[in-house]
């Protein structure tokens, strides 16, 4: 049933919506919910799944509930599939992607972590110390991040 609303444009945004909710109340974890919609067969193209946004979902979903938030949990729970380098990597070199807006607030948490682990841009240099495109991308990214926030 909720297969076939998320069918309908008319159903579709409460259909995944009930869907979430089932999961939760069913006490489905996130990392079970990666597997069921096959994320972790995705390895880098994750960020091009369709589905990674119900997994974004759900994970916020779940956090919503909980007595102390955890503002990096969609990071925290991806760095259990991907170093946070490569992590960082696949963000930045995705961002023309389809799904920016999702990809533009995973780097963007990504880089809120690392602010409140005390990096600045030379630690974050440190961490990506080879030259390829996306490792400039990710050192680029975060020292345009940093100014921005710094004072703030």
């Amino acid at each position: 049933m909720v297969t076939r609303a998320k069918e309908a444009d008319s159903t579709k945004e409460v259909a995944e919506k009930l869907q979430l909710e089932i999961w939760r109340a069913n006490g489905q974890t996130s990392d079970e919910i990666f597997n069921l919609l096959k994320l972790n067969e995705k390895k880098d193209k994750i960020l091009e799944s369709p589905a990674l946004s119900t997994w974004v979902d759900y994970v916020r979903r779940l956090d919503s509930v909980k007595e102390r938030k955890d503002n990096f949990v969609l990071i925290t729970q991806l760095e259990k599939y991907y170093c946070s380098e490569d992590l960082a990597r696949m963000l930045a070199s995705s961002k023309s992607a389809s799904k920016e807006g999702i990809i533009d607030d995973l780097q963007e948490l990504q880089f809120e972590k690392w602010m409140a682990q005390k990096k600045d841009p030379s630690a974050v240099d440190a961490m990506f110390p080879s030259s390829d495109l996306a490792s400039f991308q990710v050192k680029l990214d975060f020292k345009k991040f940093y100014k921005e926030n710094i004072d703030g």
